[in-house]
């Protein structure tokens, strides 16, 4: 079996919260043509680096970092927690990926939706999966690209080179990363102070919490997800302006 194939239901679950149920039917392709996620690209190429001392690296210039691997959805190496980047830190990551990919830069392009998720823990602190992903208008379709860092597995993956019909009447909608006021990591202490902390409190910690801006999900605010298993143990939303 493909193991890109075998999800448990808690990632599906998060999948379809962070990404949405909608699609597009393209009679050009004649097929169903989904919004972006992953697992749709034709396309993806994974890297790995070091997650101790890429940070470091990026600090003084871009440096030797990535190194290609055979194929995506490595394993994790490291435990829960290990490294707690924020979403400025995944954001660089990503571009810089981006950059050593493209050999361009993201100019030009908009951001579709960023998702970031980690383990419950007594101190929830930064995140241990990140995703981006953007937007271009070519002719009358959309072009995208993802970068999906997974710091446990020591795994970066870029995803592009797939276009979308853009919808009638008003297209996609964008997020603008200089105006946002509630980053990822500010929405989960928001979140946790105002219910999250007592529900994952109530499982012991047996959760996992996913962070969503998502627009065209029809929700202009942050979500704030507590899974636990397959159920949802708290929910919560925040305007991100």
């Amino acid at each position: 079996m493909d193991k890109r194939l075998v999800i448990s239901m808690p990632l599906i679950i998060i999948l379809l919260v962070l990404f949405g149920t909608g699609c597009y039917y393209d009679p050009a392709k004649d097929q169903e043509i989904r919004y972006p996620r992953l697992a749709v690209y034709h396309d993806i190429r994974p890297y790995t680096y070091d997650p101790k001392t890429i940070l470091t690296v990026l600090d003084g210039g871009d440096g030797e970092i990535f190194q290609s691997l055979p194929d995506w959805g490595q394993e994790r190496i490291y435990p829960p927690g290990s490294f707690a980047w924020q979403q400025q830190d995944y954001i660089k990551i990503t571009s810089t990926l981006n950059r050593f990919v493209t050999q361009d830069n993201l100019e030009g392009w908009s951001v579709y939706s960023i998702n970031a998720s980690r383990d419950c823990a007594d101190t929830p602190l930064g995140f241990d999966n990140f995703a981006i992903t953007y937007f271009k208008i070519v002719g009358d379709r959309y072009t995208t690209r993802e970068m999906h860092v997974r710091a446990l597995a020591k795994e970066a993956d870029w995803a592009g080179n797939m276009d979308f019909p853009r919808p009638f009447p008003l297209g996609w909608a964008s997020i603008d990363l200089e105006k946002l006021k509630v980053t990822a990591d500010d929405a989960l202490q928001i979140a946790e102070a105002n219910g999250g902390k007592a529900a994952r409190q109530r499982v012991n910690n047996a959760c996992t919490i996913a962070v969503a801006l998502a627009p065209n999900a029809d929700d202009v605010n942050w979500g704030v997800y507590y899974f636990g298993g397959a159920a949802t143990l708290f929910h919560f939303s925040i305007y991100p302006y």
